[in-house]
C-alpha cells in the first residue's frame, strides 16, 4: 500500500511540473509575440518543437524537464529585461496611432519607425506634414527622454499643431 502511493505521489508530482513547465512555454509563446512584432525577439518554438514535447511519455518528460527548466527560465528572464523597451515601445506607437489618422505606424528594431499611407506605401519623413513632424519629433522625444520620476518642459509644442492636435496632446 505505501509503495503504491509513494509511486502515485511521485506521479502527480510529476505532473504537476510538467504542467508547470508546459504553462511556462504556453505564458512564453504568448508574451513573445509582444516582442516579435517590435523585432526584439525571434519566434521562440516552433511547431515542430511544440509538436515534439506534446508526444513525450512521463520517462522521457522527465529528462526533457530538467533541460529545459533552465532554458525556460533563461528565456523568461531575457524578456523580463526587454520588457520596459517593449512598453515604452508599444507607447510610443499608441501614441502616434491617435495623431496619425488614416496611417499606419510601424516600430521595429532593424527599421525604426515606418509611416505607412493607408494603402500601405512607405512614407518618408518630407511626405508627412509640419505637425506630423513635429509631434513625431515631440513623442519620440519624450519617449527617449522620460524616466518614472522626469520632468519634462517642453517650449511651445503647439508650434505646427492643429487645435484638434494641440487638445489631444495635453
Amino acid at each position: 500500500y505505501l509503495s503504491m502511493l509513494e509511486s502515485l505521489t511521485k506521479k502527480n508530482r510529476q505532473i504537476e511540473n510538467s504542467i508547470t513547465i508546459k504553462d511556462r512555454i504556453k505564458k512564453l509563446k504568448e508574451n513573445n509575440e509582444k516582442f516579435t512584432r517590435f523585432g526584439l525577439s525571434i519566434e521562440l518554438f516552433s511547431k515542430k518543437f511544440q509538436t515534439a514535447i506534446s508526444k513525450l511519455n512521463d520517462t522521457e518528460w522527465n529528462t526533457v524537464e530538467q533541460i529545459l527548466d533552465p532554458y525556460i527560465s533563461s528565456l523568461e528572464l531575457r524578456l523580463d529585461a526587454l520588457s520596459s523597451l517593449q512598453k515604452r515601445l508599444q507607447k510610443l506607437e499608441d501614441y502616434l496611432s491617435k495623431f496619425f489618422q488614416n496611417k499606419k505606424i510601424e516600430i521595429t528594431a532593424t527599421q525604426g519607425i515606418v509611416i505607412k499611407s493607408a494603402n500601405d506605401e512607405v512614407l518618408a519623413p518630407e511626405q508627412l506634414s509640419s505637425g506630423e513632424k513635429q509631434m513625431l519629433y515631440l513623442l519620440c522625444r519624450i519617449m527617449v527622454s522620460s524616466y518614472d520620476s522626469s520632468i519634462i518642459i517642453i517650449d511651445e509644442p503647439e508650434i505646427s499643431l492643429n487645435i484638434k492636435w494641440q487638445r489631444t496632446f495635453l
